[in-house]
């Protein structure tokens, strides 16, 4: 199985959301991940953002 993961689904993976584990099990079952080309822009502006408004660091003060 291909699976093509996105920042949104990255970032419930990473914040430990409802969907995380289901997640989590696809990419370990997957013969070949996918992302798209802007996945690295993407997940920077977006845990750059989270930093900035106190998500990402309440997020590693937990872990």
């Amino acid at each position: 199985m291909t699976v093509v993961i996105d920042v949104c689904g990255a970032m419930e993976i990473l914040m430990h959301k409802a969907k995380a584990y289901s997640f989590s099990e696809a990419l370990k079952n997957a013969a070949l991940v996918l992302a798209p080309d802007l996945y690295v822009p993407e997940l920077t502006n977006t845990l750059w953002s989270g930093e900035w408004l106190g998500v990402c660091s309440a997020l590693t003060k937990a872990h």
